[in-house]
């Protein structure tokens, strides 16, 4: 092992990433050890640039690990329409990649995050939703939106809807926000 200046020896050195974040921290420890990098990089910039100068060198927007897609390590389904038949009836359907047949039936567990990809053209106009009811709005509920993020148009590149799904949530149906029938059953166990 070469000596490093200033190293004391017999102890270990902690391999890091280009973020400078420990390569043996464990999944769980991600989201603290990013806060705390956070907090760092924003003393940090306090502390140099206390006269209003900020070139912005110590900016690391976006921290990720290379693992996590992007930022993203949840689960991703993808989303098409295409007719079939479930229990509204017959019509355009959602499916879901991986699952079988129309409106499979969702088993979204407490404090996972899940994306709903709608990148597909068949999507357009066919937004997807969350309700606490059956057939969502057409059904008479609301819109669920507890840990419900969106983005972009359904039908376009890069369009989905995202949920974390709150520890206690209901069992949640997932729908078309314009066309009855589309949608089927969230379990949140």
């Amino acid at each position: 092992m070469a000596t490093l200046t200033g190293h004391i020896p017999n102890q270990p050195v902690t391999p890091r990433d280009a973020n400078g974040i420990s390569r043996i921290t464990p999944k769980s420890d991600r989201p603290t050890v990013k806060a705390a990098w956070v907090t760092w990089v924003a003393n940090k910039k306090a502390h140099l640039y206390s006269g209003g100068s900020n070139p912005g060198k110590f900016d690391h927007a976006g921290l990720t690990y290379a693992d996590e897609g992007g930022g993203f390590s949840g689960t991703t389904y993808i989303v098409t329409v295409a007719n079939g038949s479930n229990q509204y009836g017959s019509g355009n359907k959602y499916y879901i990649q991986g699952l079988g047949g129309a409106s499979p039936t969702l088993t979204l567990s407490e404090g996972q995050t899940y994306r709903f990809d709608q990148s597909d053209n068949s999507n357009s106009n066919h937004p997807f939703r969350f309700s606490t009811t059956p057939n969502g709005t057409h059904g008479g509920g609301g819109e669920y939106t507890t840990g419900v993020t969106k983005n972009g148009t359904a039908g376009n590149s890069g369009a989905y809807v995202q949920i974390t799904v709150a520890v206690g949530a209901p069992t949640l149906y997932y729908y078309c926000q314009y066309h009855s029938g589309m949608g089927g059953q969230a379990n949140t166990p």
